[in-house]
């Protein structure tokens, strides 16, 4: 497993996914549920100064994008792979890839694990007595709920696993359908963004950012956990996470070697005046201690300034943020099997 045997192409990837599914594909997997979950409870760490942090994280992720950019525009840039590629190439070593990408693969478990109750969770905010009816409707649902006291709830774990199994079905009609459900998914999210952030714009009360750094600028710890500016850009870089997954699409890509270097700049730049804008709008119409209590911060601060369904619409958006990351994250882990299997690191079949 030291080296990498000369690429010779056997079953091959069809080339079915174009500039827009792309862009939906990096913005669809960034824009999830760093922004619409963790960003109000960092308001407990950090209080208002969370637009701050997004801004300060940007220039980090800015240099990881031109590393894959500058991946991608190599003939390497054509297959599937991403990072595994990358890695075992430049090391030369199938080893060091090997090892990684398995790393790489307990990440994206726990990932959809989180997306997937994190959509549960949010669907609560249509369905508040969810527990209920699928106790109800489910065999022997009432007994499952009095002997079920986990967290998450049973119905969010019952919706959470609906989700993934949804998504991996959904998955296995192929790239283009992936790219089809996805760019749709993308779209309704935007325009539940668009509705969020513009009216939130004006209806910004300047006084709910001071003082800006309520728990100071650096890291100290409490008996609620730790505090402070520096704390909260941990947390954050989950917001981040996941936007090298577009990598792994470069072999179902048309023109993967021109579009992708820019897609990957382009989406990321997107991503980030999306976590400004609406980090800004949340802390701005409400107080950061009402916004970290939230269990749905974005609907909730949504709800100060929009009519009724103002809440409704962002939550919408809220569950296609969810949608997207599990069906992108449901996408990529194949790929990476694939190319296992290129190199003969794992059975061909």
């Amino acid at each position: 497993m030291a080296e990498a045997a000369p690429y010779k192409p056997g079953v091959e990837l069809r080339r079915e996914l174009t500039k827009l599914e792309s862009y939906a594909t990096i913005i669809g997997i960034l824009v999830g549920s760093g922004i619409f979950v963790v960003t109000g409870r960092s308001g407990a760490i950090a209080g208002p100064s969370v637009p701050l942090a997004y801004l300060v994280l940007a220039p980090i992720m800015l240099v990881t994008a031109v590393s894959y950019s500058v991946y991608l525009s190599t003939p390497l840039g054509t297959r599937a792979g991403g990072e595994y590629l990358h890695i075992s190439r430049t090391t030369r070593s199938l080893y060091l890839g090997f090892v990684t990408m398995w790393l790489k693969w307990l990440s994206y478990i726990g990932a959809l694990v989180i997306l997937s109750v994190s959509l549960a969770q949010y669907l609560k905010f249509f369905y508040p007595g969810m527990d209920q009816w699928l106790a109800g409707v489910l065999p022997f649902g009432e007994s499952l709920r009095r002997s079920y006291t986990g967290d998450p709830s049973l119905g969010e774990a019952v919706v959470a696993t609906l989700a993934v199994l949804f998504f991996f079905v959904f998955n296995l009609l192929g790239a283009k359908f992936y790219g089809w459900l996805q760019t749709v998914m993308v779209i309704v999210k935007c325009l539940a963004i668009v509705v969020l952030v513009v009216p939130g714009l004006f209806a910004i009360e300047w006084k709910n950012f001071s003082p800006m750094f309520p728990y100071g600028f650096g890291t100290h710890t409490t008996p609620e956990g730790e505090r402070g500016f520096l704390a909260v850009l941990a947390p954050l870089f989950f917001a981040y996470a996941g936007f090298e997954a577009l990598a792994q699409t470069a072999g179902e890509t048309k023109d993967s070697r021109k579009s992708l270097p820019m897609i990957f700049i382009n989406g990321l730049l997107i991503s980030m005046v999306i976590f400004f804008l609406m980090s800004s709008v949340a802390f701005g119409v409400m107080p950061y201690q009402e916004l970290a209590g939230s269990s749905f911060a974005m609907s909730d601060a949504a709800a100060r300034y929009l009519p009724w369904w103002g809440g409704a619409v962002v939550t919408v958006g809220a569950l296609m943020a969810f949608s997207t990351c599990l069906n992108a994250t449901l996408f990529v882990p194949a790929r990476i099997l694939y190319v296992f299997g290129e190199d003969r690191v794992l059975p061909q079949w």
